[in-house]
């Protein structure tokens, strides 16, 4: 294949249309080649017989013109932090010479440039044009929604494209064995790690986790949905997990990949910072849950404040902890109750408030009385606890949400409708919001709010409040894009059968890691 220097090439284009200077400065007039009809993206699937069709419209009064087509990764160009600037070098594959593109996309996944560049062979002034293209697999980009099936067991549906119908039951269709007991919780991890059985090689790749109420858990492999770990092989050397040892949630936040259990909290670094084969050691003693939030605050203006926390709830010794990515596990602080009492509690919901640096535990006490603890996340401390009326609709909700970037909100539902509660004053809103496109027999189960904020992949980032709908077994999740903290406009609906427990957007380009301790940053579940 034909390879050109980028670099090199960039300054012809600069320089193509000069001629040199013979001291008589008489110059001769050029004809302009004008390119356009190029898409600003295209996408397709990796390995699947897709072809690129792109069909160019030149203008220009030169009739002896060739064309090439080349293509690069922009991986090669801004891999932590690099660009041009910074590399003496880098190929471009030629992958056409003819006016129209007709190209099989057998290439790996990842988001490409393509450039046309169409030349006079008189006089070899040319023009140049690019475009960007994105290439998936079929599971390697899209919302994953977490359900259960109709005999009690747990499956994985995909919305890769807001036009097309979900892929159903990926688990059980890709070849793997299907899951015991019903769905705990679904867990994104954008840059995880696993040996290759082929080549006994790491290598990294996008994994979902999936854990069950019966103690499974496995991740899998966006590119192919393989299986690469599951309760044999997820710890070093200890044969396995342990009977006794229940795992609850496993997901990215900041620059760790987490792990919780009943047995503690296990912690690895993603592996774009530090390469390994996905499996965790043990960081900490400290039992576990299934409710867990971010801190989000990951740069925090205070230098003082030890970002990157997690906050979960500790289902064995009824109390909140907390989690540092950076000191794989609490460097030696104390979670501080400030006397706020937590014994005998259960944990109806919880989450937190970029604007407020605050977070959240809504728990309930064995007399049924409901109160929302308020966390100084800077400071790991409990610093107010808030009693629910016991005839507020809050009290009787049935699905809870926080939004975590732009208002003081917490969501709930209440008689199957939409209300918030605002963090600022704890008041709840005296009507309900109007949920568009949800018809009066669909009962909502399932309530998140749902970001991501990808460097390298703008173009799919969203902040959405999920709104999941039941009726008999049919599903449906509705995503809503939020204006004042409010759900305006309904841009994606999903559907299919069993009953939704979570939603998770797993992003196809690689997660960034920077040199500054920071990443790119999107929601855990809630």
């Amino acid at each position: 294949m034909k390879r050109i220097n980028l670099l090199l090439f960039g300054l012809l284009v600069i320089l193509s249309a000069c001629f040199k200077d013979e001291g008589n400065y008489n110059y001769a007039t050029v004809d302009e080649i004008e390119i356009s009809g190029l898409e600003e993206m295209y996408r397709g699937f990796s390995y699947a017989g897709e072809v690129l069709t792109i069909s160019p419209e030149i203008k220009t009064d030169y009739t002896d013109l060739s064309y090439e087509w080349y293509m690069w990764s922009p991986d090669i160009e801004n891999y932590q932090g690099a660009n041009m600037t910074e590399k003496e070098e880098y190929e471009a594959t030629l992958i056409g010479t003819d006016k129209d593109l007709n190209y099989e996309l057998a290439c790996p996944e990842g988001r490409y440039t393509i450039m046309l560049k169409v030349t006079s062979n008189t006089n070899n002034y040319f023009a140049v044009a690019t475009t960007r293209l994105d290439v998936t697999t079929e599971f390697s980009r899209g919302f994953y929604i977490l359900k259960e099936t109709e005999t009690g067991g747990s499956e994985l549906d995909l919305s890769y494209d807001a036009e097309e119908p979900v892929m159903e039951n990926l688990i059980t269709q890709t070849g793997n064995e299907p899951l015991e007991g019903k769905p705990l919780c679904l867990g994104i991890l954008p840059s995880y790690g696993y040996i290759d059985k082929n080549t006994n090689e790491i290598k990294p790749c996008h994994s979902v986790c999936v854990t069950t109420e019966k103690g499974e858990i496995v991740y899998y492999n966006t590119t192919d949905m393989q299986a690469v770990h599951d309760r044999e092989d997820i710890f070093y050397s200890q044969g396995g997990m342990p009977d006794d040892q229940m795992p609850y949630a496993s997901f990215c936040y900041g620059m760790t990949n987490y792990l919780l259990t009943n047995k503690g909290v296990d912690m690895g670094y993603v592996y774009q910072m530090t390469p390994t084969s996905g499996v965790f050691a043990k960081h900490s003693d400290e039992s576990a849950g299934r409710f867990f939030f971010e801190d989000a605050a990951y740069y925090a203006s205070d230098p003082n404040y030890q970002s990157g926390n997690i906050y979960y709830w500790d289902e064995t010794n009824h109390r909140i902890n907390f989690a540092n990515c950076m000191y794989m596990g609490t460097g030696g602080f104390i979670y501080d109750d400030n006397g706020f009492t937590t014994e005998g509690m259960e944990c109806l919901a919880c989450g937190c408030t970029q604007t407020q640096n605050k977070g959240f535990f809504l728990l309930k006490d064995q007399d049924g009385t409901q109160y929302l603890y308020v966390i100084d996340v800077w400071n790991f401390r409990t610093s107010d606890r808030i009693e629910i009326k016991p005839d507020s609709k809050l009290a009787q909700a049935t699905a809870y949400a926080f939004n975590a970037l732009t208002a003081n909100y917490m969501y709930f539902i209440y008689r199957n409708q939409l209300y918030t509660y605002d963090l600022n004053n704890y008041t709840e809103s005296a009507t309900p919001l109007t949920l568009n496109g949800i018809s009066n027999d669909e009962t909502i189960t399932y309530l998140a709010y749902h970001w991501q904020n990808y460097s390298e992949d703008e173009d799919y980032n969203f902040t959405h409040l999920m709104v999941g709908t039941q009726k008999g077994n049919q599903y449906r999740v509705y995503a809503y894009n939020i204006s004042g903290g409010e759900p305006n406009k309904l841009v994606r609906t999903m559907s299919g059968e069993g009953k939704v427990k979570m939603v998770g957007y797993m992003p196809a380009v690689e997660y960034f890691y920077d040199n500054y301790g920071g990443g790119d940053t999107m929601s855990v579940p809630n």
